[in-house]
């Protein structure tokens, strides 16, 4: 695919400046904004674009030739390895017991209708009003050219984009993508589990602990990317699984390997962090085996992955430059002072799901595996321990090497770790679970962790956050039926959803960013105490616990 775009836009660079921007302005149907595009597509950008695709091009000419005698057995061997995913997911299903399975589609239904729910009852938040605003309407290879802040999730906003044309201006289009994502996420979960526990109820029961981070299921609901990361995260830990499995490995293995770590970056650039965990933690397993040859392999995939990154990222950063990907580092004061408040007051919050705290709270639970290492001393057991501390501590170098704190949400992959801990634990009980009583026990887990999910979105920071987007929605509407068109807003957050909803109904919003005579609305907090001139010409309208609204 990479080939075909560049020969066409490397086609498109031979005709010249003029005709090539009014070519890509046809493509990214941006006929009404021909004079901007213009403006910031300088014949300077142009230039650097020209040669990178030119590069480009004869890049991917040579390495199509030189794989050009070996593509029939690279394509028997990748085939050869996607069907062992295939058949080891049916082997995880045929080998349980009836009443096993029958558990397992409880838990599959009732993960599927938990996040169809939130998919419909989420409230739109303002990243994803913000993907849609900027990508929304526009030709979906937008999203490998273009990466304003705060982010671009490229493939996320690639495929919602493609789903967009079903049902445009639709929550529900952005977001399917990611929640059909999640599902995978899931099935691959349990499939990888078992692999360290080999016992299909204590794996049923890592799963159910799987579902229980509300910072987890909301990231694969919102139409974002952490959905695609944790699958990729997956893919990359159950291939490189098999090559220690089967003592062998394959072409068709390393080009997942190669597969998941790029598509991996390519979801979210903060998949370096799931990247060095599981990739650094294996090249380490590996030559502390003796398996020093693997170990190279391994390495050598890595490395051509972050290059072919690098290449798909190529008009990002000739664009919007380096500091658009890569965030420009925080000062310590300013990592001293979070960590504090994380520590301080976010400690007893993140236990009812608030994911913001995930980097030191994450870290205190490496307690757990450290325990279990003493009581568990087989190596597969050890494995994931050892792998669930790696993943634990590796964010805090990562951290301080970049000086840049990370959301949460970007760690998100480490709760796959903490779930299989929990099987372990399971594992621990002597007693056999007769069915009646394992099949009690898991329901009653699965009610708590949706109840505790519900308990965690009402609370805390998630909360806070459903109540502002529930609440600005409020607002929005509000305005939308007074037929407001000029509107100063105090929070972004609230002009963000009018700006969606107007788009949605099709009226046009514009906003007021100080005095201005055309404004026919005012909407500031209700804490805040209104400027001379909104009290000299407006009155008030409205008032709420939380805005004012004032009108002429």
């Amino acid at each position: 695919m990479m080939a075909s775009i560049a020969l066409l836009l490397s086609g498109s660079f031979l005709l010249g400046y003029e005709k090539s921007i009014n070519a890509l302005i046809t493509l990214f149907n941006k006929e009404e904004r021909k004079e901007f595009v213009f403006a910031i597509a300088t014949k300077e950008l142009f230039l650097k674009v020209r040669i990178y695709f030119m590069i480009l091009l004869v890049c991917n000419f040579g390495i199509s030739l030189y794989l050009w005698n070996k593509l029939e057995y690279l394509l028997i061997s990748l085939n050869d390895t996607l069907r062992s995913l295939f058949k080891d997911c049916i082997a995880f299903y045929c080998s349980m017991t009836k009443t096993e399975r029958l558990l397992a589609v409880i838990i599959l239904v009732s993960l599927i209708w938990h996040r169809l729910y939130l998919m419909f009852n989420l409230p739109v938040n303002s990243d994803e009003i913000w993907m849609f605003q900027s990508f929304g309407k526009n030709n979906p290879l937008l999203s490998f050219f273009w990466y304003p802040l705060p982010s671009n999730h490229v493939l996320q906003t690639f495929v919602s984009r493609i789903f967009l044309y079903f049902s445009p201006y639709s929550l529900v289009s952005m977001r399917f993508p990611v929640v059909l994502a999640g599902i995978v996420t899931y099935i691959l979960y349990c499939v990888i589990a078992d692999t360290f526990l080999n016992n299909k109820r204590h794996t049923l029961l890592s799963a159910v602990i799987f579902a229980a981070s509300a910072g987890v299921n909301t990231s694969l609901v919102y139409a974002r990317g952490y959905a695609f990361t944790m699958i990729f995260t997956l893919l990359l830990i159950y291939f490189i699984l098999k090559i220690f499995r089967e003592g062998k490995s394959s072409p068709g293995d390393y080009a997942m390997i190669y597969f998941s770590i790029v598509m991996g970056f390519v979801s979210v650039f903060s998949f370096a962090y799931n990247f060095v965990t599981v990739v650094g933690f294996f090249i380490i397993y590996l030559i502390l085996k003796g398996r020093v040859q693997d170990a190279g392999k391994l390495i050598a995939f890595s490395i051509l992955s972050i290059v072919t990154v690098l290449v798909i990222y190529g008009p990002i950063f000739i664009v919007n430059g380096w500091d658009a990907v890569f965030i420009p580092p925080h000062t310590n004061e300013y990592l001293n002072t979070v960590l504090k408040d994380h520590i301080r007051v976010k400690i007893i919050d993140w236990f009812i799901g608030v994911h913001d705290a995930a980097p030191v709270i994450i870290s205190a639970l490496a307690v757990l595996p450290v325990i279990l290492w003493f009581v568990k001393k087989d190596e597969v057991s050890r494995l994931i321990l050892s792998l669930t501390i790696f993943s634990m501590l590796i964010p805090w170098v990562i951290m301080f090497g970049h000086q840049v704190y990370p959301f949460g949400r970007m760690l998100n992959f480490i709760w796959i770790f903490i779930a299989i801990e929990g099987g372990i634990l399971f594992s621990l009980i002597k007693t056999k679970m007769n069915e009646k009583f394992f099949s009690f026990s898991l329901l009653v887990a699965l009610i708590m962790v949706f109840g505790l999910n519900e308990i965690s979105l009402k609370n805390g920071v998630f909360g806070k956050h459903l109540k502002t987007g529930h609440h600005s929605e409020k607002i929005a509407e509000k305005l939308l039926a007074e037929n407001r068109r000029n509107v100063y807003f105090e929070n972004s957050e609230y002009s963000m959803m009018a700006e969606y909803l107007y788009a949605k109904s099709g009226i046009p919003i514009s906003f007021a960013y100080s005095k201005n005579e055309a404004v026919d609305a005012v909407v500031i907090n209700r804490a805040s105490t209104p400027a001379p001139w909104i009290l000299d010409k407006f009155k008030l309208k409205y008032q709420d616990e939380d805005v004012c609204i004032y009108v002429p």
